[in-house]
């Protein structure tokens, strides 16, 4: 339902402070598509290893 939601809304998310890597892809993971278009997304996190 949520995903759904965003799908058809323009939305902004902050991700703050992600641990690990495996936490970014259940968080984002499944793929762009979930987003509407023009949404942003921001990931934060103290190990830059979370991100590559």
């Amino acid at each position: 339902m949520i995903i759904r939601r965003l799908k058809r809304v323009k939305s902004f998310i902050v991700l703050d402070d992600v641990h690990t890597s495996e936490l970014l892809q259940n968080l984002i993971g499944v793929g762009h598509g979930w987003l509407g278009a023009g949404s942003t997304v921001i990931v934060t996190t103290r190990d830059k290893h979370v991100l590559i």
